[in-house]
Formats: C-alpha cells, structure tokens, sequence
C-alpha cells in the first residue's frame, strides 16, 4: 500500500483542487494506513478466535481433523 502512494507520486493533479487536496493528503494517507493495519489485527483475531472455536468443537465431537496452518 505505502509503494502504491509512492509509485503514483503526485496523483491529485495540478489544479487548484488539486493543491486544496494535496495539503490534507499526508494525513488522510496516515488514517487510511491505520484503518488497514486496524482491519488486518481484526482479521487476525478473528482467525484466532475460529480456530478456538473449531478446536473446541472438534474436541466436543472426540473428531479431530486436521487444519491448515495460514
């Protein structure tokens, strides 16, 4: 995501909306950046928390399988 902004270098054009844009863009680029890693560590825990819950259902049903580790 960071190359994406730094490969497109001056997206916003040349423009007076352009310029108006670009005065806001580095913290809009930073809370964009924070929503995806927060999205990510969500996931994450979410990943987790099925597992858990499959281990245990397995465990309730004596029928262990095997999983793959991603």
């Amino acid at each position: 995501m960071r190359e994406a902004f730094a490969t497109a270098g001056r997206p916003m054009g040349h423009d007076q909306y352009g310029a108006e844009l670009e005065k806001h863009f580095p913290q809009l680029k930073e809370q964009l950046l924070a929503a995806f890693d927060a999205y990510i560590e969500e996931l994450d825990g979410l990943d987790t928390g099925l597992r858990s819950t499959a281990a245990t259902y397995e465990a309730a049903a004596g029928q262990p399988r095997e999983r793959e580790q991603g």
